[in-house]
């Protein structure tokens, strides 16, 4: 899937005591793969060596943060490859996802960049398209 960066109209991401940031890998890893650990290991049974890939010290990581604890994260590398977009369980339905994305795709414009492109998981893409991403080939899974 992809989707041609926004322009400035990005909302206020503080409301409700949430904060979108770009987080430190180095600093917030535990709780980062904790995190994706939860969602893609134990939720989806994702392989843990295909969540570890070993390319995460080199991923801008954003994190969302709810009432001062990690909700949600996400990844994106130099040239706009969007990759483990989590959010927990306990807060999903509460549209973080789409907040987490739009602080994503913000720092995606800060950047430079034009385009996202992501590999969806077949039961997300109907998120990404509600996003505005296109969907550019066979679906991930």
């Amino acid at each position: 899937m992809k989707k041609r960066c926004p322009g400035s109209k990005i909302p206020n991401m503080k409301k409700q005591n949430i904060k979108v940031e770009i987080v430190s890998w180095n600093q917030c890893s535990r709780e980062l793969i904790e995190l994706r650990n939860k969602v893609f290991v134990q939720e989806q049974n994702v392989p843990p060596e295909h969540e570890q890939d070993g390319r995460d010290p080199e991923m801008v990581h954003i994190g969302l943060h709810l009432g001062g604890r990690l909700a949600g994260c996400a990844l994106m590398d130099e040239k706009g490859h969007v990759g483990r977009v989590a959010v927990d369980r306990e807060f999903r339905g509460l549209g973080l996802g789409t907040i987490l994305m739009q602080g994503l795709e913000k720092e995606a414009v800060r950047r430079g960049l034009k385009e996202l492109k992501l590999n969806a998981q077949k039961g997300a893409s109907g998120f990404y398209i509600k996003l505005g991403y296109s969907n550019s080939s066979k679906d991930f899974l």
